[in-house]
């Protein structure tokens, strides 16, 4: 079977749901035309071409019978979907006082305002900061008290700040599980997530030595822990208001939070530098990816004959997650929205933080402030452009869901098909 591998793959068939798919998209499920393509075509000998197709028959039929013949895809409808429908979750990043939230004329308060187009599908929610200033504790003898965590760190940062970090991210997912409620509502807006404290905060106090290594290890177990427990916790999307550091220290100083009145423009400065690693440059924007798709075909689409060729003399143990069957987000990356063109990068996913890997971010430089009670045309463009990266993130959704959906029945019809000795065994090296 090594040889019909080596063939199939020189036509960028690299995996069962390669094949599967040129059998139901382009022969309509006519075997015996693809093993007319598999031997001419491809260059498969016919005994094992017709063992190819005739278990992609069995296959088919054994789907149907699972799904119902007409049964179609639930996902593929685009439609408004049904009651199981999770809400799309945007989380929205940015430095301190980048404009997110605090003050009313601020980013957030721009979307929910009541004549924008997201008012009705839109749940904002912000970051539990009274939570950080008014923290309920017991003294050694068991009187209870009250203390600003908020204020300790900034005030002591060796001191404080790994439990500040710590009782953060705690804060921050008990919040965003209290808030999946749907409510009616089709758009969840985090203000900042839980990735953000770790990439960005964490690692700022980390570079500044007010967190020790060993405290780095236990914080990042413990965020481990959450985000394997609670996949949820991944935002779908990720809103980067990319705002000067200068800019932000003028917010700062005119929202006047107490606790930040000793914030440095350096710190700010390092925030900054930490966004751009985490939302820029562990990314690539959508123009690129259209225009220049070998350079990230493993993200992609299939690569091209020369790359397969370079894979399999290279490789001799190749195996096929090398290059995934992933077409679709090339055809989705050529739509993207008018009113956000220019804007949306894939994030490839620091080492690290594997489970970021082809989530969206849509940047949107916040320098300007925008007053939101007399200028209703800067009100109607921010909240335009959230509502398209809104649908564009939905089908996005939709997309990776169904594809997910569609590789988990196809190995459970070839391990089912394997089982009752059919010619599933011809399949299963691929």
């Amino acid at each position: 079977m090594r040889y019909a591998q080596a063939k199939l793959r020189g036509k960028l068939i690299t995996n069962l749901s390669d094949l599967y798919k040129v059998y139901r998209d382009d022969y309509r499920g006519n075997a015996e035309a693809l093993t007319t393509f598999l031997t001419e075509g491809v260059g498969i000998k016919r005994h094992f071409a017709s063992s190819i197709a005739s278990a992609l028959l069995d296959l088919a039929e054994a789907r149907s019978e699972l799904a119902g013949e007409d049964g179609g895809d639930a996902s593929s409808g685009g439609g408004e979907g049904g009651s199981q429908e999770r809400m799309v979750t945007l989380a929205v990043e940015g430095n301190i006082s980048a404009g997110k939230a605090g003050s009313k004329s601020t980013f957030l308060n721009v979307l929910s305002h009541e004549d924008t187009c997201l008012h009705d599908i839109l749940k904002v929610v912000q970051e539990p900061v009274q939570q950080w200033q008014e923290y309920r504790c017991r003294d050694i003898e068991g009187n209870e008290k009250m203390e600003n965590v908020l204020e300790k760190f900034y005030s002591d940062p060796d001191r404080y700040a790994y439990s500040f970090q710590h009782y953060v991210l705690l804060s921050r997912v008990r919040e965003d599980i209290k808030s999946r409620a749907r409510d009616g509502k089709q758009l969840r807006v985090l203000e900042r997530s839980i990735f953000s404290d770790r990439q960005v905060f964490v690692r700022a106090m980390h570079k500044e030595g007010k967190m020790a290594d060993f405290e780095v290890s236990v914080y990042n177990q413990i965020f481990d822990d959450h985000l394997n427990n609670d996949l949820q916790l991944i935002p779908d999307g990720f809103v980067y208001l990319r705002a000067r550091p200068d800019v932000c220290l003028q917010r700062l100083k005119r929202r006047s939070r107490s606790e930040e009145a000793s914030i440095p423009l350096d710190y700010l400065r390092m925030l900054h530098e930490n966004h751009e690693d985490w939302l820029h440059e562990q990314s690539v924007s959508a123009e690129a990816l259209v225009q220049d798709p070998l350079a990230h075909a493993e993200v992609l689409k299939p690569a091209s004959d020369e790359y397969v060729r370079h894979v399999l003399q290279s490789n001799p143990d190749f195996k096929t997650e090398v290059l995934p069957n992933s077409e679709w987000r090339l055809a989705t990356l050529q739509h993207v929205p008018e009113e956000i063109r220019g804007q949306v990068l894939l994030l490839s996913g620091a080492p690290e933080l594997p489970q970021l890997k082809n989530r969206l971010a849509l940047v949107m430089d916040h320098d300007q402030d925008v007053d939101i009670d007399n200028d209703a045309d800067a009100r109607a463009e921010y909240a335009n452009k959230i509502r398209a990266f809104y649908d564009f993130v939905r089908q996005w959704k939709h997309e990776e869901e169904r594809e997910q959906e569609e590789q988990q029945q196809l190995q459970q019809l070839l391990q089912a098909l394997g089982r009752a000795g059919g010619n599933g065994g011809q399949l299963a090296s691929l």
